[in-house]
């Protein structure tokens, strides 16, 4: 199960934005002790929305397009984008993965897109170098 926060980070779009979205009909989820809860199939759906899918590729696109225009970076940072050949599993397994260890480690730090479009899911990570190499790291050790 996913929560707002989880949706806002794989989509790029602000939890106020979900929000929306829930009053608008766009997205399905299930209200548990006041806290939103969405399923890989709800939140896949949602992504596929034709009303919602422009909003977020183009917040996908983004990451990198706002990574290779930055030529002011104070530090090294490194973008970086996972191409997977996935079943519906095993993207959910990566989306997993990414927001949680998000959500523990690298909030703040690391920014991150995510999408399955059927048969492939795509990660995109960007921020210093050293904390993309490592989430990217503890993913391949996880596997």
């Amino acid at each position: 199960m996913y929560t707002i926060n989880h949706v806002a980070l794989m989509s790029g779009l602000s939890s106020r934005t979900i929000r929306n979205y829930i009053k608008m009909g766009f997205i399905e989820g299930e209200m548990i002790n006041g806290v939103w809860h969405f399923s890989a199939e709800d939140v896949g759906t949602f992504f596929a929305n034709p009303n919602v899918a422009p909003a977020i590729q183009a917040k996908r696109n983004a990451l990198i397009f706002d990574f290779l225009s930055d030529d002011y970076k104070k530090q090294d940072e490194m973008c970086t984008v996972i191409d997977h050949i996935a079943t519906l599993e095993e993207a959910n397994a990566m989306s997993e993965f990414f927001c949680d260890a998000i959500n523990k480690e690298w909030s703040g730090v690391i920014d991150f897109g995510f999408s399955f479009n059927g048969n492939r899911a795509r990660a995109i990570l960007t921020g210093p170098e050293d904390a993309v190499q490592q989430l990217l790291a503890d993913y391949h050790n996880a596997e």
